[in-house]
């Protein structure tokens, strides 16, 4: 028989409903924590995003790359890991950053009232400026990379090299020609515009956490169970 007070890992099953994604339930917490969700749910969407864009350019270059190897009866060879690294680093971080923000998002909805102790604050918040420095250096290094990098043939010599970007002329290895490559980086930025949004809010809530608990740990220490 299952028990209807059930606790696990500190979290009460029983504040598991659907009730906590209505509008009231959610206009009842503080003013952050209502923000924090919308603005969770936001960049989750705009991550999804950019990681099926990154994914498709990804797939594309790597298809460039095998039909002109096998066209040229394996004699040329096309250098494009600057893009390939970059459309998987855009893919990994931003899975990264939304697996934690819904992590977050259903902590806010189901126990806004917790209060954790201070070194799993700090675990969360080291978490979050972790994810978002990754999430920085991975657009900034993929905005370099398509607005100024160009892939290129070896193995063979310029004019057949020409004959064979003429044949497979997409994904160009000129990539910021590409539509794909810029709308892949545009969503990378405005996903980590909002996880830029996300970061004050969700340390002003852990810091509000952390003085909630150090009130409990006094209260418990004046007023001890007998």
């Amino acid at each position: 028989m299952s028990n209807p007070d059930a606790v696990r890992f500190g979290f009460s099953l029983t504040a598991i409903n659907w009730e906590s994604f209505s509008r009231k339930a959610m206009l009842d917490q503080t003013e952050v924590c209502v923000a924090l969700p919308v603005l969770y749910t936001i960049t989750q969407i705009f991550g999804m995003a950019a990681q099926g864009a990154a994914a498709y350019c990804m797939f594309k270059y790597k298809n460039l790359r095998h039909h002109i190897l096998i066209f040229s009866n394996h004699t040329a060879h096309v250098h494009d890991n600057d893009i390939f690294s970059s459309a998987v680093l855009s893919m990994t971080f931003p899975a990264v950053l939304s697996i934690y923000l819904t992590f977050e998002y259903f902590i806010l909805l189901f126990w806004p009232e917790n209060v954790y102790p201070k070194r799993w604050n700090q675990v969360r918040k080291w978490i979050m400026l972790l994810t978002t420095a990754a999430m920085g250096a991975t657009i900034i290094l993929s905005t370099i990379v398509v607005t100024s990098h160009t892939g290129f043939i070896t193995g063979v010599d310029s004019e057949s090299a020409k004959q064979l970007t003429d044949l497979y002329f997409r994904p160009p290895l000129n990539y910021s020609t590409w539509p794909q490559n810029i709308a892949w980086i545009t969503l990378t930025w405005i996903c980590f515009v909002f996880n830029l949004a996300c970061l004050p809010l969700m340390l002003i809530t852990l810091n509000s956490e952390h003085r909630q608990d150090i009130k409990v740990t006094k209260k418990g220490i004046e007023n001890p169970s007998v």
